[in-house]
């Protein structure tokens, strides 16, 4: 039976296994970031260095452009890093959810509170495996 009315109890980290899963995002989010930010920094100086060929001449011609590049990267880094974790604990709760919700509707059973067919949010991840819980109820004597 698929509940409509069923709200989010809460958007921030509720268990171990949601904190768990959202570093794990976290972490797969911000590796590539930081290597896409260590190529660039790689490939500008690099290539400039190796164009002008002069050591001494490269480092006081790029030290200006480091100066702004490396501003540039820590006004845009921590919004960045605020824009990862905020994904991170979406992409983790859409996850972690519907675990929680199947978890508290088996409580409600195991406690004689609630009877009858397993509450589901209209395309959860675990639409198809409730289902089958309540056909299983509905077969049961």
């Amino acid at each position: 039976m698929i509940n409509k009315k069923s709200k989010r109890r809460s958007f921030f980290i509720v268990n171990k296994t949601h904190r768990e899963i959202l570093i794990v995002v976290f972490i797969a989010m911000l590796v590539p970031v930081a290597l896409v930010e260590i190529a660039l920094y790689f490939l500008i100086f690099n290539i400039t260095a190796w164009q002008i060929g002069i050591p001494e001449a490269v480092f006081s011609i790029l030290l200006p452009a480091l100066k702004k590049v490396n501003f540039i990267v820590f006004i845009t880094l921590p919004f960045v890093m605020f824009l990862l974790w905020l994904w991170a604990l979406v992409v983790s709760k859409r996850i972690v959810g519907p675990f929680d919700r199947l978890q508290r509707e088996l409580d409600k059973r195991i406690e004689g509170v609630k009877s009858g067919h397993l509450q589901v949010r209209k395309g959860d991840a675990l639409e198809e495996l409730i289902d089958k819980f309540n056909r299983l109820l509905d077969k049961s004597p």
